[in-house]
């Protein structure tokens, strides 16, 4: 069976997919992008210019976005689109056109997309939702068996060295730049943070830190522990959601109704994932009490996780609506360019005055197999030809216009990724296209309405020429790496105006998955040790009756 979402084979048992969170009973989440890796998703950027990461940052799309896939988030499905997916983007995922055929400077372009403002939050929410927690729980019973466990969880246990747990002391208030109080957050609400920054990291980096050891005797790098590590950025991760929602909430915002839709999917869906990992009550349904609290503690509830889950759909979606009020004008982006110019070069992004066209297109690719002959590789090529000449006298004999021939691309191109479109690719910029291709629609010449036959490595394109447009591909790369700084700037300033001050209350809550794992960690450690006393015992008292013989 596959998913009827994302394609991934399912087990008869999988009640819910593990690549995209699909489920019978609930519509499939969408993906987020998970934040870089070991950085804060509103961090302001080490250089004056955004960095230039190979994979691209996402930019909020007209639909809401969801937590079930973010970190594969990362994972996952980067199902996300780019600011090219108009010119170019799924054609990569089924036929190699010219579209998939970008150069190196295309490949290393500048980021244009945003980083959401979703802390790791979301990552541990991906985790309860039945993918980080996958991961996990197969690398630590894998480092169970090593008798290692133990150590991991008694740093846990330890870190600040209480008796007992207090799931209602207040752990960290939040202070606003007056040094008043905004919120608070208590030791069960903390835990939740800290155990979403643990399971982010290991889906994302593996055990990078050794579990044989306490965390907080492990040097990170500068003298920081890996326990100060986690602790720091579940710190950092309150203050971007606690500044951010309170700005909200200042603000009147409110949930818009496609993300109140989302979470209410979510929550849906927990019974299943529950269900899905072994947690069912007594009629055997879901228990998703006993679920969370495998992941998060005994003292987490589920109220407790509605909020957790409900503020970081509410801070997502605020941050969305900064990104869309943000503006750049045209005499903004020229100084930009300007000031930045040695770096766009750099990527091949220059000042073109030559804009973006508009093209729709019916990919004919030749039908010979992998290792044909010559003779029948220039056969099925002859055949590609013909086939898109017929097509072409087809057009002209119909109603020859861009509907039309937006229909017959829908009927034959074999572009996977535009034939749903009507062969259309939009905003393509210069260079962009395999070079037969892009020659045609740049030709001086070119005007709207021009069509041809082009023959590219993969096939023949029968071309129909939409016309320029008003972009020019400097100007999208400019405008969008801009839009992302004042963005980034506006997000900053709202969280720079928060603190948060651990108290002396602060403790932590050990998830039962873990603790269950250490114990059994710490049993076979035994049974081994026991097991490599036997022989020694044995020939003790081997040599002890010999003796007495």
């Amino acid at each position: 069976m596959q998913c009827p979402n994302c394609g991934q084979e399912l087990s008869d048992r999988d009640l819910i997919c593990p690549g995209c969170g699909w489920s019978e009973e609930s519509a499939a989440p969408e993906t987020i992008v998970a934040p870089e890796e070991n950085s804060s998703p509103v961090s302001v950027p080490e250089t004056e210019m955004p960095e230039r990461p190979a994979e691209e940052i996402e930019a909020p799309d007209a639909e809401v976005t969801d937590a079930a896939d973010e970190p594969e988030a990362e994972a996952s499905e980067e199902t996300s689109e780019t600011e090219e997916a108009e010119s170019s983007d799924a054609s990569e995922a089924d036929e190699p056109e010219e579209a998939a055929a970008e150069s190196e400077e295309a490949a290393a372009e500048p980021a244009r997309k945003k980083r959401s403002i979703l802390p790791v939050v979301l990552g541990a929410i991906v985790g309860l939702l039945a993918i980080i927690i996958v991961c996990l729980a197969i690398t630590l019973t894998t480092l169970s068996k090593t008798g290692k466990m133990p150590a991991f969880v008694t740093s846990i246990q330890n870190a600040f060295h209480r008796e007992h747990f207090d799931a209602d002391a207040v752990a960290v208030r939040i202070l606003d730049e007056n040094g008043a109080e905004a919120s608070a957050l208590d030791n069960e609400q903390f835990s939740f943070y800290y155990w979403g920054e643990i399971y982010y990291f290991i889906q994302s980096n593996g055990m990078a830190f050794d579990p044989g050891q306490p965390l907080d005797e492990q040097e990170y790098m500068d003298g920081q522990t890996w326990q100060d590590f986690f602790l720091e950025n579940a710190k950092n991760s309150i203050q971007q959601v606690e500044s951010m929602k309170a700005d909200a909430l200042a603000a009147g915002y409110t949930l818009p109704e496609a993300y109140q839709e989302q979470y209410d999917t979510i929550l849906s869906s927990m019974p299943d994932y529950a269900k899905q990992s072994g947690f069912t009550d007594d009629d055997g349904n879901g228990d998703i009490l006993a679920y969370v609290q495998d992941s998060y503690g005994a003292s987490a509830t589920e109220e407790t996780f509605r909020e957790y889950l409900y503020d970081s759909y509410l801070v997502t979606a605020y941050s969305d609506e900064i990104y869309a009020q943000v503006t750049v004008d045209d005499d903004a982006l020229e100084d930009w360019y300007d000031e930045n110019a040695e770096m766009y070069e750099s990527y091949g992004i220059t000042k073109s005055d030559v804009p973006n066209v508009n093209v729709r297109h019916i990919l004919i690719a030749p039908s010979a197999e992998e290792g044909a002959t010559e003779e029948e590789t220039r056969k099925a090529r002859d055949e590609a030809k013909a086939e898109a000449e017929r097509i072409l006298k087809e057009w002209q004999e119909g109603e020859h216009t861009e509907e039309s021939f937006g229909e017959l691309a829908a009927t034959y191109s074999t572009d996977g990724g535009s034939n749903l479109n009507g062969g259309l690719y939009e905003n393509v910029y210069p260079g962009q296209m395999v070079e037969a291709f892009n020659d045609w629609c740049f030709d001086e010449s070119r005007k709207a309405g021009d069509t041809g036959i082009v023959e590219t490595d993969f096939g023949y394109h029968i071309i129909y020429f939409a016309g320029v447009t008003d972009n020019y591909y400097w100007k999208q790369a400019a405008e969008s790496d801009l839009h992302y700084k004042l963005y980034d700037e506006a997000l900053q300033a709202i969280v720079n105006r928060y603190t948060v001050e651990p108290t002396e209350d602060l403790e932590l809550s050990t998830p039962t998955a873990i603790s269950t794992l250490a114990e059994a960690a710490e049993a076979q450690a035994a049974e081994a040790q026991a097991a490599e006393a036997e022989p020694a015992e044995a020939q003790a008292a081997e040599a002890e009756a010999s003796a007495a013989d």
